[in-house]
């Protein structure tokens, strides 16, 4: 799975990983679930809407948005299970899934590239995680929409730097 190529020939902007500990800027905006399976932080300008298994959200122009989603589970997913759910979520939900990379990062969570379009149309350009804790799935995905990923990567860096799940999200 490390660094494993999709086969489709689909580019994403979103090449480079977000740095791991990015400082929020002034005026950041945190989120805790309130059963206090995952926290998450947003710079000055994002809105957040609760789902009932996660939350959704964007940037103050509608250029950057993403979502965290989490689901109880009672079997022990590996990697390759973990990137084959993910997968058959997004293609599930989106449109025209393009895959590119898929990366081990040193928390255990598992970075995928791909590209799609929303069923309202939207192209998107995005980068997902996924990983287990407990038992527990959680997946976060940032995008672009209808523009290129880098051009929110300062956002994208700090909103993935301050991302905990499980246990770890009381240190948010």
């Amino acid at each position: 799975i490390a660094n494993t190529p999709s086969p489709t020939a689909a580019t994403s902007s979103a090449t480079t990983a977000p740095t791991a500990k990015p400082t929020l800027p002034p005026g950041a905006k945190a989120y805790r679930d309130p059963k206090g399976t995952f926290a998450i932080a947003f710079p000055k300008g994002y809105e957040y809407k609760e789902t009932g298994s996660g939350i959704r959200f964007f940037s103050a122009d509608k250029g950057l948005k993403g979502f965290v989603d989490f689901t109880k589970t009672d079997k022990v997913l590996n990697l390759e299970e973990l990137e084959g759910a993910l997968r058959e979520y997004l293609d599930r939900t989106l449109k025209n899934v393009k895959w590119q990379n898929s990366t081990i990062e040193s928390e255990g969570r598992l970075r995928v590239d791909w590209t799609g379009e929303s069923q309202e149309g939207e192209k998107l350009d995005a980068v997902s995680y996924i990983q287990t804790s407990s038992n527990t799935i959680y997946i976060m995905s940032l995008y672009g929409v209808n523009q290129p990923f880098d051009k929110y990567r300062q956002d994208a860096e700090a909103i993935v730097g301050s991302y905990k799940v499980g246990q770890d999200s009381g240190s948010l």
